[in-house]
C-alpha cells in the first residue's frame, strides 16, 4: 500500500500531471474557450468601472445624431408632427391596455413642466408646437406591472399597433420606434376612383421622420430594502440599494398611492389573497390618481406627485440650474425677431 502511494506521488506522475495540465490548457479548443471567457470578463469589468452608468440621454441619441446639421431649435413640420402624435399615442393606448402603470420622465417631463409653466404665466392657451430634440418621447414604467405580461404578449401588442421594440437589457430600457406601416397609414394621401392611394412616400422627405422620431421607455422596480424605485438591468443589480444615485432612485410616494398597503407575511392564506386584491385594486387606481398634464393637444399624460420633485432624484447635480435656466430656443427666436 505504501508503495503505491509513493507511486502515484512519485516524480513520473508529477510530470505526467504537469504534461496533461499543459495539453488541456494549450490545447486549440481550450484555449479559444479561456479567450472568450478572459474577455468577457474584461469586458464586464470595463462596462462597470469605466463606462458611463446608466445615463439619462448620452448613450441611446444615435438617432438625434443623424441631425447635427439641422437647426435643433427648427419646430417638426406638420407631416412629422402627425407622425409623432400617432407614435405616442398608440404607446399610451398600448400601455393602457396593459393596464401598466406610466409616467412622463426625464427630458420629456422637462419640456412638459416648462411648457405647462409658460402657459400658466401667459394665462392663455398656446397651440403646442414640439422642436426637432422633442422627437425622443421619455417615459416612465414599473416593472411590477409588467411581469404580469409575457414577453411576447407586449412585443405583439406594440407590433400590432406598428410600433418596432427593442430591449436593452444593461439598462432596462425598451427603445421603441415608428414602423413604416405605421408612417405610411398616418400621412394622408389623395385617392383614386378605385381607393387607391396616387402619391407616393417621399423618402427624402420621410428621412429625418424614420431616423429621428423614437421613444425610451424607462423601467423601475420597488426596491425591496427601501422605500424607493429604482432601475433595472443587469448593471443595476450588481450595486447595492444605497448607491440611489447610479440607480436614480426616487421615493414611492411619487407614484403609488398613500393607502397602499404592503403584504405581510400572514400565516391566513384568505388573508393573504385578500391583500394581494387589495394592493392590485390600489394599483390599478394609481393611474387615474396621478396628475396629468397636456403633453400634445388633447394628450394628457400622467405625472410624478409634486411637480418637478422627482427631478431632484434624476438629476441631482443640475435640477435647480435646469429649473432656473431659458430655454435657449426662445432666446435664439427673440434674438432673431429683435434684429
Amino acid at each position: 500500500m505504501l508503495r503505491n502511494w509513493r507511486w502515484f506521488n512519485g516524480p513520473q506522475t508529477k510530470r505526467f500531471v504537469r504534461r496533461v495540465r499543459l495539453n488541456i490548457l494549450f490545447h486549440p479548443k481550450h484555449s479559444i474557450l479561456i479567450l472568450i471567457i478572459t474577455i468577457g470578463l474584461i469586458y464586464v469589468l470595463y462596462q462597470l468601472l469605466f463606462s458611463p452608468f446608466i445615463s439619462n440621454h448620452d448613450s441611446y441619441d444615435s438617432q438625434l445624431e443623424l441631425l447635427t446639421n439641422m437647426n435643433k431649435c427648427e419646430s417638426m413640420n406638420p407631416l412629422a408632427m402627425l407622425v409623432f402624435e400617432t407614435f405616442v399615442r398608440r404607446i399610451i393606448n398600448t400601455f393602457d391596455m396593459l393596464e401598466v402603470t406610466y409616467f412622463l420622465c426625464y427630458e420629456t417631463l422637462w419640456s412638459t413642466l416648462k411648457r405647462a409653466n409658460g402657459d400658466h404665466k401667459r394665462k392663455n392657451g398656446s397651440k403646442i408646437r414640439l422642436k426637432i430634440t422633442d422627437a425622443c418621447f421619455n417615459l416612465c414604467i414599473l416593472n411590477e406591472d409588467l411581469q404580469r405580461h409575457d414577453e411576447s404578449i407586449i412585443e405583439r401588442r406594440f407590433r400590432n399597433n406598428g410600433i418596432q421594440l427593442h430591449y436593452i437589457h444593461s439598462d432596462g430600457i425598451y427603445v421603441l420606434k415608428p414602423t413604416t406601416r405605421l408612417i405610411d397609414m398616418t400621412i394622408p394621401r389623395d385617392l383614386d376612383a378605385d381607393g387607391i392611394r396616387e402619391k407616393k412616400i417621399d423618402e427624402e422627405e420621410l428621412h429625418p421622420i424614420l431616423f429621428t422620431i423614437h421613444a425610451r421607455i424607462h423601467v423601475f422596480e420597488k426596491d425591496s430594502q427601501e422605500d424607493m424605485y429604482r432601475r433595472i438591468g443587469w448593471r443595476s443589480r450588481l450595486l447595492p440599494s444605497t448607491m440611489c444615485k447610479q440607480l436614480h432612485c426616487f421615493p414611492t410616494n411619487l407614484i403609488d398611492n398613500n393607502d397602499d398597503q404592503v403584504i405581510t407575511n400572514s400565516s391566513n392564506k384568505n388573508d393573504r389573497q385578500q391583500q394581494q386584491q387589495q394592493q392590485q385594486k390600489s394599483r390599478q387606481s394609481t393611474m387615474g390618481q396621478l396628475p396629468k398634464l397636456e403633453y400634445l393637444p388633447s394628450l394628457f399624460v400622467n405625472v410624478p406627485r409634486e411637480g418637478l420633485e422627482i427631478q431632484k432624484y434624476h438629476y441631482p447635480d443640475t435640477w435647480w440650474t435646469m429649473t432656473d435656466s431659458v430655454d435657449e430656443c426662445s432666446l435664439s427666436s427673440s434674438s432673431s425677431s429683435s434684429s
